[in-house]
């Protein structure tokens, strides 16, 4: 039971990116609703404040601790998963090549995320409420993490991974090189969400999941929150920085283009992964 669950990791994994998706979809839209009923600015605050603190009391009483990976451990069986993943650490180069993937991913579409509405409307034309709606497609797209998990539990990851930062460079340049309308954009938003949040999120966290022991999976995952949205912090000064010097068209493709083929050299300086042993 225990190692059938491993190999499901990335469908499980990725069924958490599509809720994430179909949050963000769903959040501006209940937000607003409820600010257009009340008038009041902070009642969606009030709401999803609440929201939140009864999923917490939901997953304290419902979720049992064997889940975890410290649960696991003080199970009497779990003693063979106790030793080191085909011999890896906790640092070792699956794992430090997967940072560079979060740190590139994350850096890439989370300054492309605060800014593209903006270009939408200054660039396109587009109205607020069309550039909106370009833009929820992105969560759309996140949806695609159950399928992009299924497959991670089954093909080469390092190759995944690659697909899916090639898929978002591409994206890039359709999306910022080229003039498009409404449609065109949102099929583009909800296409770059699949890649990322379907593949590139999903599958990686799976993958430094995979290259450690089961007592460093709480560690290591958050290893890659910590790498995917630290240096994003910094992403959205980068693009106005780049709008400014060379325009909205170049400064795009730089951030969806360039910045990606960190994570590629990384994959490539994985290696082949081997074989999956670990739970």
């Amino acid at each position: 039971m225990h190692v059938e669950s491993g190999r499901n990791r990335g469908f499980a994994l990725g069924s958490v990116s599509a809720a994430f998706g179909l949050g963000g979809f769903t959040g501006p839209l209940l937000g607003g609703a409820i600010l257009s009923a009340t008038g009041d600015w902070r009642a969606p605050l009030v709401v999803f404040g609440g929201i939140g603190l009864v999923i917490l009391l939901m997953v304290l009483v419902l979720v049992p601790k064997s889940v975890t990976e410290v649960g696991r451990m003080q199970i009497p069986d779990a003693s063979s998963s106790s030793a080191t993943t085909n011999g890896l650490r906790f640092l070792n180069r699956r794992v430090v090549c997967s940072v560079f993937v979060a740190i590139a991913g994350g850096f890439a579409i989370y300054g492309y995320l605060g800014l593209y509405p903006t270009y939408l409307r200054e660039a396109l034309g587009f109205t607020p409420s069309e550039s909106g709606l370009a833009a929820s497609m992105f969560g759309i797209g996140a949806l695609g993490a159950l399928v992009g998990g299924a497959i991670a539990d089954r093909v080469d990851q390092r190759l995944l991974n690659m697909t899916g930062l090639l898929a978002i460079m591409a994206l890039g340049v359709a999306i910022f090189g080229f003039s498009t309308p409404v449609p065109v954009q949102m099929i583009f938003s909800a296409l770059l969400g699949a890649a990322f949040s379907g593949i590139v999120v999903t599958n990686t966290s799976t993958l430094m999941q995979r290259s450690v022991d089961v007592k460093y999976v709480g560690r290591v995952s958050g290893l890659m929150i910590a790498a995917m949205y630290i240096p994003a912090s910094a992403s959205g000064y980068f693009v106005t920085s780049m709008r400014d010097s060379f325009g909205w068209q170049t400064a795009g493709i730089i951030q969806l283009t360039l910045i990606p083929i960190i994570g590629l050299v990384a994959m490539a300086a994985m290696g082949k992964t081997p074989a999956r042993t670990n739970p």
